[in-house]
């Protein structure tokens, strides 16, 4: 996916060859409703939303990259939700799903409209430039109105589902905030997510790196052996892998993560000039980040021992100095790497959440 100006005063998304791979889409499509990660995600979701937007008045909130309309039915709880993309097959699905108000991105229909919510699902890692496409949609964005966005974590977790869906990076809570910094919102709340699991899904993916090493990404036939993470799901572990990561929903009423394989984060367009607000700690936190501290000061140990191993492999004799790493240094290298990022992210650098008061409230 490519930005492109038009000459005039909006960027607009264009098709290089195609936004996703049309297989990808249809994939969506099929398991949206019944994936553990899909699921899960609208809960968590769902549950923070629900936590803020403390009010009986019906909001119209867009959602940008909508997709085959995942989120859709969670947006609709809080008011009229509106799907916008720049996939006619996305568009289509959705269309053949019910859901109304689903437009196409360079449809100028839905510009005439001014919503008091405005979405952004793992939307903004599909464009080089995040902060000025971000901008060219908040314009239609009411004053104070709020913005919600999940992106995907951490480079050292990057991965064939990144190339698949043609991912251009993979964000960190400083990262994110600087995005959100750059189009004028105020920030309101951020945290990872996707926590509990975040130690199989970086070790599988460290295994699947290494893996590549050995067997490349084609086969004999020339067709990519590359899939996505949600054609790897086994029906079997559904229900439970969905039960944990949806659980995480109550550790967030609490506190934020410091890691995970996913970011959130709430934001509001600003009225204007506003009397800074004191931040108030949510219960706990002072607890969790010192446990998190000592975890990441366990985890700095034992990366140290896979940094020495490391080492030892690439510098034994003259000859290994300059001879192409193997794939076992290049998993012991991606073992430190994994281990250090772990550790440096439990450090405590959380961002004070607030509480969560109402983003509509505030706007009163």
């Amino acid at each position: 996916m490519t930005v492109q100006w038009d000459g005039a005063r909006n960027f607009s998304f264009i098709k290089t060859c195609c936004v996703m791979e049309h297989e990808v889409y249809q994939l969506f499509s099929e398991i949206q409703a019944t994936h553990w990660w899909f699921v899960a995600r609208r809960r968590i979701i769902a549950d923070v939303l629900q936590r803020y937007l403390t009010t009986s008045k019906p909001l119209r909130i867009a959602e940008i990259g909508c997709g085959t309309g995942a989120m859709l039915p969670v947006l609709s709880q809080f008011g009229e939700a509106w799907g916008i993309d720049n996939s006619p097959e996305a568009v289509k699905l959705c269309a053949q799903k019910k859901f109304a108000h689903v437009y196409l991105d360079s449809d100028s229909a839905w510009r005439q409209t001014q919503f008091e919510g405005m979405a952004f699902f793992d939307v903004i890692e599909h464009v080089p430039e995040d902060a000025a496409v971000m901008k060219n949609y908040l314009a239609q964005l009411q004053p104070g109105g709020w913005v919600i966005i999940t992106v995907p974590a951490f480079m050292f977790l990057w991965s064939e589902h990144d190339v698949l869906n043609q991912h251009y990076r993979r964000y960190h809570a400083a990262q994110l905030r600087r995005t959100i910094s750059t189009t004028g919102l105020q920030l309101e709340r951020i945290s990872y997510f996707n926590t509990w699991l975040f130690p199989a899904i970086a070790l599988t993916r460290l295994a699947t790196k290494t893996l590549r090493a050995f067997t490349g990404s084609t086969n004999q036939n020339g067709h990519t052996n590359l899939r996505t993470d949600f054609d790897r799901n086994l029906s079997f572990l559904n229900r439970p892998l969905q039960t944990l990561f949806a659980s995480e929903r109550f550790a967030l009423r609490y506190f934020s993560f410091p890691f995970g394989t996913s970011l959130l984060a709430l934001a509001r367009k600003p009225l204007g000039v506003e009397p800074s607000k004191e931040q108030m700690p949510i219960p706990h936190l002072r607890e969790s980040r010192r446990a998190f501290s000592s975890f990441g000061s366990s985890l700095k140990f034992i990366a140290s021992r896979f940094n020495f191993l490391h080492s030892a492999r690439s510098c034994v004799g003259d000859s290994a100095v300059n001879s192409p790493r193997t794939p076992l240094e290049g998993g012991i290298g991606e073992a430190a790497s994994l281990l250090h990022f772990t550790a440096m992210a439990c450090q405590p650098h959380l961002a004070s959440a607030s509480s969560p008061t109402s983003l509509i409230e505030s706007r009163a």
